[in-house]
Order: structure tokens, then C-alpha cells, then sequence
């Protein structure tokens, strides 16, 4: 039986969007990642990783599908430009700091300075590849 979708406003019905930048700041990495990366175990701590970081829909921050927004943008207000600071951007660093933090959180000492410094999840990510 087909049911009507328009409400009682004679409007279409809500769409839930996708979020854009994930921020799963609830989850227990522990869960997940049961082991510190260190010299010796990396293909048994990048399975358990990849498996936090695909459940969480974030892969595309660690192999550079999500592009860095730009840090500000320009509005113009009574006839004057000025810059802002880019709410995409915000957004985007909130959650990749996140991630980085999943990541650098799970490495041994010795393998944490390997990373120190990097400012993102992929360059992490792609240290640690190495």
C-alpha cells in the first residue's frame, strides 16, 4: 500500500543529509584498537585500524579524498570585503584532529616520534606507511 510522503503543510518531508565531516567523538578507540603500533606489529595494528577509521566513514581524511578547505573566505558586508574564518574549515580540522588523535593515540613511543610535528591525519597516515 503506498503511503503520501507531502505533510501536513503541503511541504515534502525532511531530507537527512549526509554529514559532510564526521565527528564520531563518542566512540571507544579501545574497541577497535587493541594494540600499539611498534616495529614489529604493523599489518596486525593497521587491520584493526582501518576497521575504527572505515566504521566511522573517515577514510578519505587519512588517503586524501577530502580536500582541505581554505582556512577563511571572503564576505562582503555595506560594501567592504573582509575575511573569515571558513566554517568548512573548522569543521574539516575538528574531525581530522580527531582521527590523528585515534591514530597518534595508538603508537607505541618509539613509533610516535616517527609522527611528531605532522599536522594531519594523512600525513600521519602516510608516515606510518613508510
Amino acid at each position: 500500500m503506498a503511503s503520501s510522503a507531502s505533510s501536513s503543510t503541503g511541504t515534502s518531508p525532511s531530507v537527512v543529509m549526509a554529514v559532510k565531516y564526521p565527528y564520531p567523538s563518542n566512540v571507544n578507540v579501545a574497541n577497535f584498537v587493541s594494540i600499539k603500533l611498534s616495529h614489529k606489529n604493523y599489518l596486525l595494528w593497521k587491520t584493526q585500524m582501518l576497521g575504527l577509521i572505515e566504521s566511522q566513514d573517515m577514510m578519505g581524511f587519512t588517503e586524501g579524498q577530502i580536500s582541505i578547505p581554505t582556512s577563511t573566505i571572503e564576505i562582503v558586508e555595506n560594501g567592504e570585503t573582509r575575511s573569515i574564518p571558513n566554517p568548512e574549515f573548522l569543521a574539516w580540522k575538528k574531525s581530522d584532529r580527531l582521527l590523528r588523535g585515534w591514530i597518534t593515540g595508538s603508537l607505541s613511543e618509539e613509533v610516535l616520534g616517527l609522527v611528531v610535528g605532522l599536522q594531519t591525519s594523512s600525513e600521519v597516515w602516510t608516515a606510518l606507511l613508510k
